[in-house]
């Protein structure tokens, strides 16, 4: 079976979806995050933070080094 830990990533107004915040799924394998095609974005990062909270996720901080559209990731 080839399950992997996943980690959403809230972005603020990427380049691609520059009206939305985003948030991105990834999967934590050996080699480092993998991106998904999982993606959800809305125009209130709050709904994105209930979304994630409904699935028992948990909020990290953004760290310093993050890239500038980084708000939080989810684990």
């Amino acid at each position: 079976m080839d399950e992997h830990l996943s980690m959403w990533t809230v972005y603020n107004r990427p380049t691609d979806y520059p009206e939305s915040y985003v948030a991105r799924r990834f999967e934590i394998r050996p080699e480092g995050p993998t991106p998904t095609n999982d993606v959800v974005r809305s125009g209130d990062v709050e709904v994105i933070r209930r979304f994630l909270a409904l699935h028992g996720l948990t909020c990290l901080s953004r760290r310093d080094d993050d890239e500038p559209h980084i708000m939080e990731t989810w684990v």
